[in-house]
């Protein structure tokens, strides 16, 4: 009886060591988020389908696989670029036309760099009228995978003229949210294809959103929206390196 209570105290301390292992083994940790945190993460986009200002997203595990065989550089990444695109469905849309200035870098001590993003936009289903809105940000980090990056940053602020939609100021564009964009460098020189902006404009009002849950590899890329060319190339780049 005194050895089968032992061996019970035994299996009892295993489990218990085994749990708190799993707690703390790091490759389970993405950019300092559980791998399965993002499903507690809201994520908006400024880019909806129905005409609207902005439109919750609902994400499954498929959606964020990687796509490709690419291994993300480490290292001293960088992407920069001053681009327009526009909705290939035009006017209809709510924003038709889309303006970023960014240059962002991410090294072993983290990210630096700053963005600007200019939303055109224009309610011709109901009565918000039109104008435009810039989105200034601070790096926070940086996804480089072979020529497409996605570039994310945190809200300082928001000038212009934004849509009086409720919860688009004072919740999604509040100072700290999160922001993440996609980029594509089609290379250099008067021949090369145009460099490609992705449509999909995200926030995260959180701040807990990363380049790591969202790479620029992820499927979701491919599943939500779309890369357009750059408006005017080859005046207009973007290049990732």
């Amino acid at each position: 009886m005194k050895n089968l209570l032992s061996l019970f105290v035994l299996v009892l301390v295993l489990a218990g060591c085994q749990k708190e292992n799993i707690q703390e083994d790091p490759t389970l940790v993405e950019d300092g988020v559980m791998q399965s945190d993002w499903q507690d993460i809201d994520i908006y986009t400024l880019t909806p389908k129905d005409g609207s200002p902005f439109q919750k997203l609902e994400l499954s595990a498929e959606m964020l696989e990687r796509t490709s065989a690419v291994e993300t550089r480490n290292g001293n990444d960088h992407a920069h670029g001053n681009y327009s695109i526009t909705d290939p469905r035009g006017e209809a849309i709510f924003y038709y036309r889309t303006e970023v200035q960014f240059a962002g870098t991410e090294n072993s001590q983290g990210a630096s760099g700053t963005a600007a993003i200019t939303r055109h936009w224009k309610d011709i289903f109901g009565d918000l009228g039109s104008g435009a809105f810039t989105i200034n940000l601070d790096a926070a980090c940086l996804s480089v995978v072979g020529d497409d990056a996605v570039f994310g940053g945190d809200i300082t602020s928001v000038t212009g003229d934004i849509p009086a939609a409720p919860g688009l100021e004072d919740i999604l564009l509040a100072p700290g949210g999160r922001v993440l964009f996609k980029v594509r460098d089609n290379g250099q020189g008067a021949n090369a294809p145009a460099d490609e902006g992705h449509l999909a404009i995200l926030i995260n009002p959180g701040g807990t959103l990363t380049c790591g849950i969202i790479p620029a590899d992820s499927f979701f890329w491919e599943f939500f929206f779309a890369n357009v060319p750059v408006d005017n190339p080859p005046s207009e780049q973007i290049v990732v390196k």
